[in-house]
């Protein structure tokens, strides 16, 4: 039986859109040839007979021409209850089925634009197939939830108490297999959302604590890999090789020479 698999991408703004071609370059690169279906606010990779892009409609964006960085050009809901404007954004990471087609594939794998593989695709999916849940998450780098605000943020007082130890998650990365549990949880993750608007990897923080800890699979820690921020980046010549599934470039929206840098040294693609 062949198994149907997705790659799924939040892409909004010029920013992550170029960031998005770049990721989908190197996912093509080692070894997908599949079905990539991108949420934007404009084409991505326009080139690739097989990557869908499904613009988000205009009247759900607030777009603002003029503004002088990526995410402050538009708003999607309320601003005066989010950190910043990349928390509203990331707002439609729940319900990206609810825009791409996922009917006819067994599992959607969702990646930040920010996020490259550096191992071989199939080897990839392999490993989510074998997962026990129909839902995952990649683990975050640091163990301690009081070390990560973007995760903590829709925990009350004594939440924090009790789930100090975690496992704290990142939700760049996360899979599913589109079933009714993975929907419900897709369901509580867009709800806590609404509830309060932390960014995505808070609300779904939260949700797991609370209800959904034994039926989410959190990704061994060899999952992802972190190469330096732009701000501590010290030169292409200080670049190490990561030993993981995925690299995680953190800030490459902002600043994306640290993720063009490894890609060029390490061979993923001519990133020149």
């Amino acid at each position: 039986m062949v198994r149907k698999s997705l790659v799924t991408y939040l892409a909004i703004g010029a920013a992550a859109r170029t960031l998005c071609e770049l990721s989908i370059s190197c996912v093509r690169r080692m070894g997908w040839d599949g079905d990539i279906a991108i949420l934007s606010d404009a084409p991505v990779a326009p080139g690739d007979a097989r990557v869908h892009t499904v613009e988000v409609p205009a009247w759900q964006l607030n777009l603002n021409p003029d503004a002088d960085s990526w995410g402050y050009e538009f708003d999607i809901r309320d601003m005066s209850r989010a950190n910043n404007v990349g928390d509203v954004i990331k707002q439609l990471t729940p319900v990206l089925h609810r825009y791409i087609d996922i009917s006819g594939y067994d599992l959607v794998l969702q990646l930040d634009v920010d996020i490259v593989p550096v191992s071989p695709m199939p080897e990839i999916f392999n490993v989510l197939f074998d997962m026990k849940n129909d839902f995952g998450v990649s683990r975050n780098e640091r163990s301690e939830l009081k070390r990560v605000g973007a995760s903590a943020g829709n925990l009350s007082f004594w939440e924090h108490l009790r789930y100090s130890r975690g496992p704290v998650i990142n939700s760049g990365i996360f899979f599913y297999r589109p079933s009714q549990v993975s929907m419900n949880i897709l369901r509580d993750w867009q709800a806590e959302l609404c509830r309060r608007v932390r960014g995505d990897q808070a609300a779904l923080q939260a949700i797991l604590f609370r209800k959904w800890k034994s039926q989410i699979d959190i990704l061994e820690e060899n999952f992802q890999a972190y190469p330096p921020t732009p701000r501590r980046y010290k030169g292409i010549e200080t670049l190490q090789p990561v030993h993981s599934y995925f690299a995680h470039f953190r800030g490459a929206v902002g600043d994306p020479v640290v993720m063009k840098d490894y890609i060029k040294k390490f061979g993923i693609l001519d990133a020149s």
